[in-house]
Parts: structure tokens; C-alpha cells; sequence
């Protein structure tokens, strides 16, 4: 096969597990492609691109998936419109770079499928999410999805239990092939001596990775009397998330035992410290962060579910396993496995590192890539010109029908949100340099019980604020509690609310939220923003006076 030129289309523009899969194939095919990278945005992998002397476009475009239930026509529709939009400038690059084929880095993103069919060429679709089973999402409008499915060259599975998966639910038939990672970045010499008491749970930290069961887990191994264990937690999070299982850690007083860091991107001076690590994912796809940690010699516990449990298998001699869900679970396989003799560790340590290096080697890998890159380029001959023509005519129609209808400029909702988030940010910074504490406003107007409308940041926030004050704070209440109430009462707002002194307002649309509660409330209502307002306004009154 002659060297073709591949654009690969990134659902990232950051380097998480996705990006660094796409790196590697890189890697592993440049001897046989020219790679263009297409990214959403501007972000890290800008640098890395770069780095690398690897071409690269910016075309804004969306991912074309999101919780499940929470899509409507009108998101479906503004969706659309903006990946039609982006697929035209994408088409136009296509044919100027002269690419022969595009391949779709995962399945939640259309404009790379989208493009191909414009300007002709074969497409690849990689399928790297169990998106229902491990994040709770789906992809957007399926109709759209299935007719683009039905175009498209090979589908590629990152694991049996993915290729199972989306055949089952979707028909799609792919071919399994597991990712291809460079050994050189992770692996690691096992005559390292390493810290039998730390585990790494390393990743994402978000709900379906698994953390609540790690962090339970610990707090059993610590009630039993192991109190030298520990556990580093590390990844990118989302700020609600890493704030419930801080106060959790913190009510249990687990400090000195469960260790939080978010954001760092080199794993390898831990990787060298710790024996252990933990994969506690729900569904894995496939599992990369257990696979580089087997390169690094650690030792994998992780839960019988998904990738997990396709890549560390069933007869403990590359890892071991435990019942998915259940905490109590997990803290008695690490005590099984921290009793096991230094023999049977260093050996569960060789077979998972060479098991990893052979499996997952990045030779083989594009040996496997590029079987499918021929087969799609010959494919191309069999192809229906005549539905593939159609589909594009009613991909513009459609098109052109929205764009004609009211409603599709440009929203600032986003922008708006955030300058106005900053800016109470910045006025509650003000008065907690100036010595004030939003405390102060309650014991002024004798309110000692609370409840706070809103677990957003301002919510947790005021929370924060108020949880060493004499003020206490009842429950909460939020349509989407999610971890939160793990640290405190959550009520809806339509169920029944419990008398308090106060209710406090911390959401953004304050002013229909307060009329909501007045008829619904006998007690006082109160916006977070008019707390700051008589704070700053006392303190102007107390300057005036000298």
C-alpha cells in the first residue's frame, strides 16, 4: 500500500486519553501516512502537534452526543446546523491538502463523516465510548447518526466488549482492535523498588470512573485497623464532583489517608512510587490508564466490569478483580493482595508488563490500521453514488431550511453566565479581603438556620463559607444533587422544604427562583447577590461615618 494522507478528526483539542490513543497511531503509521489533525478548538494538543512537526486545522465544531434525556428538536437542530457549517469549511480542506481519507478519532463526533461524504472520499469510524454504560450520554439525533453509520467504511472497536456492544444496539459491525500505546513512555524497571502501602487511582474523576468506591473502600481498610495504607487520587475532575469527595474525606477525617490532585499530566514519578493501582471505572471501554500502569509495573485492581476485566482476565496472574459496585468488596481484595508475598507480586508484576508490551504494541497495531485503510481505499469502488448523493441533497436541504428559520444567530448565554458568575465571584472576594464574612449578614438578622437554593459554585461556596460560622446549613436543595448529597440534604424544589430561617438564593435566574419560593415558602427568601449588596452597603455606611 502506497503512503496515503489520512486527516484524523479529534473529538479533543486537550490530551486525554483519546488524543494520546491518536498520537500514538500516529506514531505507529508514519511510515505509510501523512497526517492532518483536525481539532475542535484550540488547546494542549496544539503543543504537542507542533512538537511533533504534525500539520494540524482548527474548525469549530461540536460532539454530537449529550446525557441521556436531555435532547430536544431544538438542540438537535442547532447541532446540526453548526457541524453542516463546520463540515463545509472541513470539505474544503479535504481538497486543497489533497487527503484520500478521513478517520474519525470517535464516534461522538459526525462533521469528519459528515465531510468525507462531501468531498468524496473513505471514511473511518474508531469507536472509543461505552457512552450509555459508562457516562450516562448518547448520541444525538439517531436518525441523522444511523444514515451516516450506513456510509461508512470500517468501523474500529478499541475492545471486544465495545465492538459487542454497539452491534447489539446499534447493528454495527466493526473490527475489535485494541489501541496501540509506545512502551518506552511508561514502562519501567521491575527491580524498582516500590511503596507497597500507595495506590494510584489515576484518570478522569468524574462519577462513572469509580472514585466514591475507592474513597469507601479506604474508609473500611481504615476502620479495620489499616491505617498505613494510602490512596492517591488523580486526574482532571469537574469542581462539584472533587468537593463532595473532599468533604466526605474530610467528615470521615480520611485526610491523612485519601490524597486529591487534579490536573497533573505526568503520572510517571507516582507510577514509580506505588505498587498498586486502581481501575474503578464503571464500564470501561478498554482501559488505557490500566494498561500504561501495567507497563509501569504496578499492580491493577480493578473492578469485573467492561475493558477492565477483558484486559486483566479472570485468572489472576496479571491482575486482580473485584466486584464492580461494591465497596466492600474492593477493601478485601486489597487486603488479600497487600498480604500476598513479595514472589507472587514481582510475578503478577512480569506477566501484566509483558502481556501489555505484546498486546498493545504499536508495530501490530498498524499492521492491523492499515489492513483496514486498504480495504476502505477498495471499498470505494463498491460505493451506491446514487444514495450517497442523496444523502448529501438532503443534508443541505435540511440545511438550508433551518438557516431560514428564526432562532439560529449566535447565543451569548455561555459568555453571559460566566462574566456574570465572575463578577459576584469578584465582589465576594472583595469583602472577605476587606475582613467581612457573608456570617456576619446572618448573626445581624439573627438567621442561624439556613438552606441553600443551588449546588453550583456558589452554593458549594457559601457552604464552605459558613460551615466554621454559628450558621448552620439544613439541606440544600437542586433539581441535580449528584454528589453533593453525599455531604448534605438534598431536596427538589417541588417536594416539601423544611422550615428554616432562610432560604438563600445562589443560582444565577435568582429574581423568578425567589417569586417561585415566596408562594410555595412562609419564611424568608433571599438572594445571594442582596446579601453581598447589604454587606458592601454597611460597609460604605461604617467609611462615610470615618
Amino acid at each position: 500500500m502506497n503512503r496515503i494522507k489520512v486527516m484524523y478528526v479529534s473529538n479533543e483539542a486537550g490530551i486525554g486519553g483519546a488524543m494520546q490513543s491518536l498520537l500514538d497511531m500516529i506514531k505507529s503509521l508514519e511510515k505509510q501516512v501523512n497526517p492532518v489533525v483536525l481539532l475542535p478548538s484550540k488547546g494542549e494538543a496544539e503543543s504537542w502537534l507542533r512538537t511533533r512537526e504534525i500539520p494540524y486545522f482548527i474548525v469549530p465544531y461540536q460532539m454530537s452526543y449529550g446525557k441521556i434525556g436531555h435532547q430536544n428538536r431544538t438542540v438537535v437542530d442547532k447541532l446540526f446546523v453548526n457541524n453542516y457549517a463546520a463540515a463545509w469549511k472541513i470539505t474544503e480542506i479535504i481538497k486543497n491538502e489533497k487527503i484520500q481519507m478521513v478517520h474519525s478519532n470517535s464516534i461522538v463526533t459526525n462533521v469528519g463523516a459528515i465531510a468525507a461524504l462531501m468531498a468524496g472520499v473513505p471514511h473511518i469510524w474508531h469507536i472509543r465510548e461505552l457512552l450509555e454504560e459508562d457516562f450516562e450520554s448518547e448520541i444525538y439525533d439517531k436518525e441523522l447518526a444511523g444514515r451516516l453509520h450506513t456510509h461508512a467504511d470500517a468501523f474500529v472497536s478499541i475492545s471486544e466488549v465495545v465492538k459487542k456492544s454497539y452491534h447489539e444496539k446499534y447493528g454495527l459491525k466493526s473490527t475489535a482492535i485494541y489501541d496501540g500505546i509506545d512502551p518506552d513512555r511508561y514502562k519501567t524497571d521491575l527491580d524498582l523498588q516500590k511503596d507497597r502501602h500507595l495506590f494510584l487511582l489515576a484518570g478522569f474523576i468524574q462519577p462513572g470512573k469509580g472514585q466514591w468506591e475507592a474513597v469507601r473502600a479506604f474508609e473500611i481498610l481504615a476502620a479495620a485497623g489499616h491505617k498505613d495504607l494510602r490512596l492517591l487520587i488523580v486526574g482532571k475532575s469537574s469542581d462539584k464532583y472533587v468537593w463532595s469527595l473532599k468533604k466526605y474525606i474530610k467528615a470521615k477525617r480520611l485526610e491523612d489517608t485519601i490524597h486529591i490532585f487534579r490536573e497533573k499530566q505526568d503520572l510517571s514519578a507516582l507510577r514509580k512510587q506505588c505498587m498498586f493501582s486502581l481501575t474503578t471505572s464503571k464500564m470501561e471501554a478498554l482501559g488505557r490508564i490500566t494498561i500504561e500502569a501495567m507497563l509501569a509495573g504496578n499492580i491493577v485492581i480493578g473492578a469485573n466490569s467492561g475493558g477492565t476485566l477483558e484486559i486483566i482476565g479472570e485468572r489472576r496472574d496479571r491482575g486482580y478483580l473485584y466486584q464492580q459496585g461494591d465497596a466492600a468488596s474492593l477493601a478485601s481484595v486489597i487486603q488479600e493482595v497487600i498480604a500476598q508475598s513479595e514472589a507472587q507480586l514481582c510475578n503478577v508484576q512480569k506477566n501484566a508488563q509483558e502481556y501489555a508490551a505484546g498486546q498493545f504494541h504499536l508495530e501490530k497495531y498498524a499492521k492491523e490500521i492499515l489492513i483496514l485503510y486498504k480495504n476502505a481505499s477498495e471499498k470505494k469502488t463498491s460505493w451506491n453514488i446514487n444514495a450517497r448523493n442523496k444523502l448529501v441533497e438532503d443534508l443541505r436541504v435540511r440545511y438550508q431550511y433551518l438557516m431560514e428559520r428564526q432562532g439560529f444567530v449566535e447565543e451569548r448565554k455561555d459568555f453571559d453566565k460566566w462574566h456574570r458568575l465572575f463578577l459576584i465571584n469578584n465582589r465576594w472576594l472583595q469583602i472577605r479581603q476587606q475582613g467581612n464574612s457573608l456570617a456576619d449578614f446572618f448573626t445581624k438578622n439573627k438567621i442561624k438556620q439556613i438552606a441553600i437554593y443551588g449546588m453550583g459554585h456558589l452554593g458549594r461556596s457559601l457552604y464552605d463559607e459558613l460551615e466554621e460560622s454559628d450558621v448552620t446549613v439544613r439541606y440544600a436543595i437542586d433539581r441535580n444533587p449528584g454528589t453533593a448529597m453525599e455531604v448534605l440534604k438534598i431536596v427538589s424544589p417541588d417536594g416539601e422544604l423544611e422550615e428554616v430561617d432562610a432560604v438563600v438564593i445562589t443560582a444565577l435566574e435568582a429574581e423568578e427562583i425567589k417569586i417561585y419560593l415566596e408562594k410555595k415558602c412562609s419564611y424568608e427568601v433571599i438572594k445571594l447577590t442582596d446579601i453581598l449588596t447589604d454587606i458592601e452597603e454597611d460597609r460604605g455606611k461604617r467609611e462615610a461615618r470615618g
